[in-house]
């Protein structure tokens, strides 16, 4: 019997002044001949690289890939860099590998020859160190395991990405002082790419919705409770400013940064103030209703009065319930009087300070303020892609917004209540020593809140199934499993290679639209590791006749069916959906399929019970769209009843 063995190459040939690539399958007999080449590209270039192959003969072994591909550089520019073997769907410029250090200058050679076609490149980094590149779903930590447990390495890490310590490019940045007082850029640092989605609802008076530090970080779910329909442009202005502040877009060269960097958080507008700046307890209480429903994570809520509510405290407890944090501004009075909704139980009151980091002369100061934030001369957006700088309580409750959103996108298991406490615990003390009426318990502090909820990185994704066959016009689930689970950041980006055969939304489902193969690729968000399924698709059957043949009659319970067939049947396509036993309501008894594995072209197929059939049970015996070796289908389906004989006794 041959004892093929197949290697896939992926050769990049310079064709002038572009790059193509051809992808070619290389068989290799148990006695190093080629046996057989498949690859891509026109029927030519095709036919003379068949030529050529067809002259060569290999020493068998790993060797032969190595002279084949040498043969393959007599034929076409190869344009990657000397010993590195591509494998197929892999870019010539990824370095996310593993970086290694052998203990000595033998072990490097040495230690590959066990690896496979796992590692597909390498390169020397200094003296017994290299970077190895891996091929796509490679599990980085078993390979890892694998260098360590050998003793012939010394270090094997994953290649980290790292990037430049530099401020974002918007315009108006260095006029933002605010920043660096909460300390955002350090909360930056620390997050990176791991922060999942997160929604905060701005309970105001609308937002310029075509902004262009704004347009991508709107929630197209908004709404205007004070004319009671969709029209949430922002006439007063105060309601984009408030978002600006939580999500203007960063390092995007214009404007503004917003509190909340890169982390992809979207503000819900819900309009409740009138283009004369005001509103009424009725809108804001159907807002935070309408908010709970569309299951946002935080509600800002930079407005209120000394008015108590017992009804507007009642939904605010229920988003509170539900997991939404409440932010809302302690007010601009500069006394000691109590604003609602910011002094109801629960919600986190939020005071303002200025440059000095001296209490706000506007600032509401009272035993119900939790933290300050800076709130004199705000930078923000306004209405018809402008800018200017506003002072209040106002602009200091979204940062404190947007700490609560940040911490959340970590940690999507975060109540209000433990966001309330790291928010607490990690602000800087000002004032007396302690919680005080003037500061709470100091400034928000970003970066020492999100330290406490450390983003967990991903290693590994895997999709299941890694291979599957589907139907032209079929939808099937693609399943995308994390390694560590709990990673923080889960957003992947789909794609297909080839849309003509299959295309694949963004939450993994597959739509087969042609018949071939195709590869579904996700790949992560989060330090950009990829999984790929490669998906068939079949032309789907045409519906089938039943012949209806010679019913049975006291089968024995224990009886096993040979089918023979007039053509070599193929053997992959034989399954529960082809061949299988039906009870009388139409329950799927279970069989299993005896074929010899050596005949792999058989015309008999053996079905028989898992377990015995029922005594004095009718059954039935469904055969159809069975394929043929040559993809030819059973032309009738075939439904035998039979009945299992009643043993004397039972």
């Amino acid at each position: 019997m041959r004892n093929d063995r197949e290697v896939l190459l992926k050769v990049f040939q310079k064709e002038g002044k572009y790059i193509t690539y051809g992808i070619f399958k290389l068989k290799i007999g148990n006695k190093g001949y080629l046996s057989n080449i498949t690859c891509s590209g026109s029927a030519n270039k095709r036919n003379s690289i068949r030529n050529q192959f067809r002259r060569i003969r290999c020493g068998g072994g790993r060797r032969c890939t190595a002279v084949l591909l040498l043969c393959i550089m007599g034929v076409l520019l190869i344009s990657c860099p000397a010993g590195d073997i591509l494998a197929a769907n892999v870019s010539t410029d990824n370095k996310d590998g593993l970086i290694v250090q052998y203990r000595d200058n033998d072990a490097a050679a040495d230690m590959l020859k066990t690896m496979d076609f796992q590692v597909y490149g390498k390169q020397k980094l200094a003296a017994n160190v290299e970077l190895l590149k891996l091929t796509p779903g490679t599990n980085r930590q078993e390979m890892m395991a694998r260098f360590k447990k050998t003793g012939r390495v010394k270090y094997v890490e994953e290649n980290k990405r790292i990037r430049l310590h530099r401020a974002p490019n918007d315009p108006y940045y260095s006029e933002q002082w605010a920043l660096p007082v909460i300390r955002a850029e350090a909360a930056w640092e620390v997050v990176g790419t791991a922060a999942r989605p997160v929604v905060v609802a701005v309970v105001d008076s609308g937002i310029d919705n075509k902004h262009d530090d704004l347009i991508d970080r709107i929630d197209r779910r908004g709404y205007n409770f004070v004319e009671d329909n969709q029209d949430i442009f922002d006439w007063d202005g105060h309601g984009t400013a408030v978002s600006s502040i939580i999500a203007a877009q960063t390092d995007n060269s214009l404007g503004i940064a917003g509190v909340n960097g890169q982390t992809p958080v979207k503000i819900l507008p819900l309009k409740t103030i009138d283009i004369d700046g005001y509103g009424y307890v009725s809108d804001v209480i159907k807002a935070i209703d309408y908010a709970i429903e569309a299951e946002v994570d935080v509600i800002n809520l930079s407005m209120g009065s000394d008015r108590y509510s017992d009804i507007e405290n009642e939904v605010i407890q229920k988003a509170i319930s539900r997991g939404i944090s409440v932010i809302a501004s302690a007010g601009n009075e500069g006394d000691s009087r109590y604003y609602y909704p910011a002094s109801y139980s629960g919600v986190i009151s939020v005071g303002a300070i200025d440059r000095q980091g001296n209490p706000a002369k506007f600032s509401n100061h009272n035993d119900q303020v939790d933290v300050v934030a800076p709130g004199v001369e705000i930078k923000t957006c306004r209405p018809g892609n402008s800018y200017d700088c506003l002072n209040g309580t106002s602009f200091s409750a979204p940062m404190v917004a947007g700490t609560a959103a940040m911490l959340k996108s970590l940690d999507q298991s975060l109540q209000p209540g433990a966001i309330y406490k790291i928010i607490q615990e990690t602000s800087c003390d000002l004032g007396s020593p302690g919680r005080d009426n003037y500061y709470g318990y100091g400034v928000v502090d970003m970066g020492r809140a999100v330290l406490q909820v450390q983003p967990v990185r991903v290693k590994a994704i895997q999709l299941e199934p890694s291979q599957t066959q589907i139907t032209m016009g079929e939808t099937f689930q693609l399943k995308a499993t994390f390694d560590p689970v709990n990673s923080s950041n889960r957003n992947l980006a789909w794609s297909s290679d080839n849309d003509q055969i299959a295309v694949v939304n963004n939450q993994g489902m597959v739509r087969a639209v042609g018949v071939g193969q195709v590869s579904i690729t996700a790949v992560s968000e989060d330090v950009g590791r990829a999984a790929t399924c490669l998906i068939t698709v079949v032309a789907p059957l045409p519906p089938q006749e039943f012949i209806t043949w010679k019913t049975w009659e006291d089968v024995a319970s224990n009886r096993c069916w040979h089918i023979r067939f007039s053509l070599p049947v193929d053997i992959s396509r034989i399954n529960l959906d082809t061949i299988y036993i039906t009870d009388r309501q139409g329950n799927l008894l279970p069989v299993q399929y005896l074929i010899n594995p050596e005949q792999q072209d058989a015309s008999v197929v053996t079905i028989a019970p898992v377990s015995n059939y029922a005594p004095g049970e009718r059954c039935t015996l469904w055969i159809k769209n069975v394929a043929a070796g040559d993809g030819r289908i059973l032309q009738h389906g075939i439904k035998m009843d039979f009945t299992v004989e009643q043993v004397p006794g039972t």
